[in-house]
């Protein structure tokens, strides 16, 4: 695993694609003056961006000098949103980095793997990172140790890739540092806010400005959304005890 820097805060850009971020050759932005402080931020922030990817470029040409490219799962992503004082995007969806809403944590994910997927697609359901080891078991015992994916937090997307699968059967949770009590939990296009004690369906409300309230009367799917909640995390704090005795 290769777990970059950039554009971790602080950031700090290689001065050789400064150099071409200034001179508008690069994935900078164009216009940008190193002489005003705002623009040099983001000077920094683009060309340590530009500096990984070609580090990624790196790896992808290594794989392909070992021979070893077309069986090699090579996955891309972040482990969450923009900070909050970076020139960072999160694509018009609400909250950055330390929030549960989707700006804090949806992100692009790429996996590369031309011996099994061998035209692009694309899910329309999320996939989280807890999903790798699952997925990279699968691939390597080629679906012998399925019966024991329910003890994992994720799942297997090889039944995606195969086309037998075009929904999540597992929700994903989410939750603030060290057993915060803000939590969520993402099933498809629904998603259940646990400190709001609330519920939307991102399909028809992506920017997440129409949360409703958990009701009694509330759709059984959101309820049972609530009671998965509650059930996770007592297995998490359960396991942590167990695994993780404070001295």
């Amino acid at each position: 695993m290769v777990w970059a820097h950039a554009p971790h805060i602080p950031f700090v850009g290689p001065k050789y694609y400064r150099g071409q971020c200034i001179a508008g050759t690069s994935c900078c932005p164009p216009g940008l003056n190193p002489n005003i402080w705002k623009d040099a931020q983001k000077i920094d922030y683009y060309s340590s961006i530009c500096a990984m990817d070609a580090q990624v470029g790196n790896i992808r040409k290594l794989l392909l000098d070992l021979g070893v490219r077309d069986n090699t799962m090579l996955w891309f992503l972040s482990d969450n949103g923009p900070e909050s004082s970076t020139p960072g995007s999160s694509g018009g969806l609400k909250g950055r980095k330390h929030s549960l809403f989707e700006g804090g944590h949806r992100v692009p994910g790429i996996l590369e793997w031309p011996h099994k997927i061998t035209s692009n697609i694309a899910t329309k359901f999320p996939v989280t990172t807890t999903d790798i080891l699952p997925t990279t078991l699968d691939a390597i015992y080629e679906g012998m140790v399925a019966e024991g994916f329910d003890s994992f937090d994720g799942m297997s997307i090889i039944p995606f890739i195969n086309g037998s699968i075009t929904i999540r059967p597992k929700p994903i949770v989410l939750q603030g540092e060290y057993f915060s009590s803000k939590i969520a939990v993402i099933d498809n296009n629904y998603k259940y806010h646990g400190s709001m004690r609330a519920y939307t369906n991102l399909d028809t409300d992506p920017t997440e400005r129409k949360y409703r309230r958990l009701r009694r009367k509330s759709p059984p799917a959101m309820l049972a959304l609530r009671s998965f909640v509650a059930t996770t995390v007592r297995g998490v704090k359960s396991d942590y005890q167990a695994n993780c005795p404070r001295a």
